[in-house]
């Protein structure tokens, strides 16, 4: 890919950190949660779930409304544990991509995401495959629960691109989701679909 912007944002499940929803099911049913398929999605939730992920319910409430539906006294490091399940393994490939883009480029992260792994599991994770803190490897971090919208809204990439200062035709996007790249398409942003649990560096021109 030629180079055609000065600012990569990525997404970060998906894309930087490896995801299986099946085990996050799995362990929240072992918790007595019977529908929660229909909460998990792979780039939104929905419920308490997405409430939690835009920001309009603290991590407290969330657990809160976990433990009413599965009807029992649950643990918080039992609801979290079951909630972490989602996030598998960060490659140091993935890292080590990151840094060498951050020699040439501006590095953002804009993800749906939520309070209870970003600011819990997640950071431990970029410390476990790299060595270093989670914030060395970006410019600017942009998660949606503290922005109070997701993807694919077109105005969290207004926001975004704002707060960057960047016009969205200096700017590349890259997302697992092919409706957050549409999203981000029609606004005028280059875009990279990649699918998960590839080595897409390639067609990043990293060296």
């Amino acid at each position: 890919m030629t180079r055609e912007y000065s600012t990569i944002i990525f997404d970060l499940g998906g894309v930087i950190i490896d995801l299986d929803k099946s085990r996050c099911i799995e362990e929240f049913e072992k918790l007595g949660y019977g529908d929660i398929s229909d909460m998990l999605g792979n780039y939104k939730q929905s419920g308490e779930f997405l409430a939690l992920e835009e920001g309009r319910i603290t991590p407290a409430q969330w657990r809160d409304a976990v433990r009413e539906k599965v009807g029992r006294p649950l643990s918080d490091r039992e609801i979290d544990d079951a909630f972490n399940a989602f996030l598998v393994s960060i490659p140091q490939a993935k890292l080590q991509m990151l840094s060498a883009l951050r020699a040439k480029y501006r590095i953002a992260m804009l993800s749906n995401t939520n309070a209870v792994m970003f600011e819990g599991r997640i950071p431990e994770m970029f410390i476990e495959a790299g060595g270093r803190p989670m914030e060395e490897y970006f410019d600017d971090i942009y998660v949606s629960y503290r922005m109070k919208m997701t993807k694919p809204s077109p105005d969290i990439f207004r926001a975004v691109s704002s707060a960057l200062g960047v016009p969205p035709g200096e700017t590349l996007f890259v997302d697992d989701s092919a409706a957050n790249i549409a999203a981000a398409s029609q606004l005028g942003f280059n875009t990279l679909l990649v699918e998960p649990y590839t080595d897409f560096s390639a067609k990043l021109s990293v060296k």
